[in-house]
């Protein structure tokens, strides 16, 4: 009996025993190194105008190319705001976009000199609408810009 119980001791003592862990590496280079860092800033308000009879509307959305020019950005996302409709309405036409690397609604503006335009279809009639811009570089997704002034 007693060695039943010596043995019942040393299992309890072994299994509630705390494990260690320990873990470790070792750099086999030498010298400094060095990485640089980037940061996706919002665009300035972009500027709209608006043609076409109200029930279907054409806005072309513009802004500047971000300087300096090529700051790391894949595309843009273009973000419509209405009157009527509320907000985060994405866009159509040109400023619609795809999914890119996972990312909704990334379209490809087109660029002259040093600014990018796209445009939005609206087949309803949606009120006064405001557009902003958000740069975005692979799956990463920049702060939008402020809200462009009101067109009707």
């Amino acid at each position: 009996m007693a060695r039943a119980l010596c043995c019942l001791l040393l299992a309890v003592a072994l299994l509630g025993a705390p494990v260690r862990a320990d873990a470790a590496w070792t750099a086999t280079a030498r010298g400094t190194g060095a990485a640089g860092a980037t940061a996706l800033v919002a665009s300035v308000a972009p500027t709209v105008t608006g043609s076409g009879p109200l029930t279907s509307r054409t806005f072309t959305v513009s802004w500047p190319v971000p300087d300096p020019f090529p700051t790391p950005i894949t595309g843009w996302q273009v973000v419509r705001e209405s009157s009527l409709l509320g907000a985060g309405l994405v866009s159509n036409g040109s400023c619609a976009g795809t999914t890119t690397d996972g990312v909704p609604g990334v379209t490809q503006p087109t660029r002259t000199g040093t600014t990018l335009t796209c445009t939005d279809v609206a087949t309803v009639s949606v009120g006064t609408v405001r557009y902003s811009v958000t740069p975005v570089y692979l799956r990463w997704v920049g702060p939008p810009s402020p809200p462009s002034p009101t067109t009707v």
